[in-house]
C-alpha cells in the first residue's frame, strides 16, 4: 500500500493494482504503478512510498526491505554514472567526465539518449564499449553540425559543447 506519511504525490496522480501479493517461498515481486502528468512535475520531483503490510506470515521488516520509494518528475537528472567518484578522496573524478562525455550538461544527455534511442540501446553506466561507441557518435554528429554551423557551433549551458572522447 501507499505510505502516506512519506508520499508527496497526489493520489489522483498515481494508479495501483487493487491487491498485491508476493507469491510464497519467493523474496521479491512486481507491480504495475501507472503514473499521470500534471505541470507541477516540470519544475518539481514528487514521491511515492509503497510499503509491505503487515498480514498474516508478512511482517514488515526493516524499512530498507520494505519500502519502495519511486521518485517522479519530468526533470532529467544527472545519472550517477556520470556523476559519481571513480578517484578516492584526495583525487576525485569521474571517468566519463574526463575520458568520454566531458562536464554534464542537460542537452548533452538529452542527444546522447538519442544517440542510443537510434539503436535502441539502453545503458546503465557499466559497460564501457557502449559508452566509448555512443560517445564517438555523439561526438562525430557535434562535428558535423560544427562543420555546417561555424559561426554558431552546437552549445550548452557551458559554452561550446565538447566530447573528449578519443577517436
Amino acid at each position: 500500500s501507499v505510505d502516506p506519511e512519506r508520499t508527496t504525490l497526489s493520489a489522483t496522480q498515481y494508479e495501483l493494482p487493487e491487491k498485491c501479493v508476493i507469491k510464497a517461498g519467493e523474496l521479491t515481486g512486481e507491480i504495475l504503478v501507472v503514473l499521470k502528468y500534471y505541470e507541477k512535475l516540470d519544475t518539481k520531483a514528487e514521491l511515492l512510498t509503497l510499503q509491505v503490510n503487515d498480514g498474516g506470515e508478512v511482517r514488515q521488516g526493516p524499512s530498507v526491505y520494505s519500502r519502495a520509494i519511486i521518485s517522479v518528475s519530468n526533470l532529467l537528472f544527472a545519472p550517477e554514472w556520470w556523476t559519481r567518484n571513480d578517484g578516492d578522496v584526495n583525487n576525485p573524478y569521474n571517468i566519463v567526465e574526463e575520458w568520454y562525455l566531458g562536464r554534464y550538461s542537460e542537452k548533452k544527455y538529452l542527444m546522447f539518449l538519442e544517440e542510443l534511442k537510434k539503436d535502441g540501446v539502453v545503458f546503465d553506466g557499466k559497460d564501457m564499449f557502449i559508452l566509448r561507441k555512443y560517445a564517438l557518435r555523439l561526438k562525430n554528429r557535434i562535428k558535423d553540425y560544427n562543420t555546417q554551423h561555424p559561426d554558431e557551433p552546437m552549445s550548452d549551458e557551458y559554452g561550446k559543447m565538447e566530447i573528449p572522447v578519443a577517436g
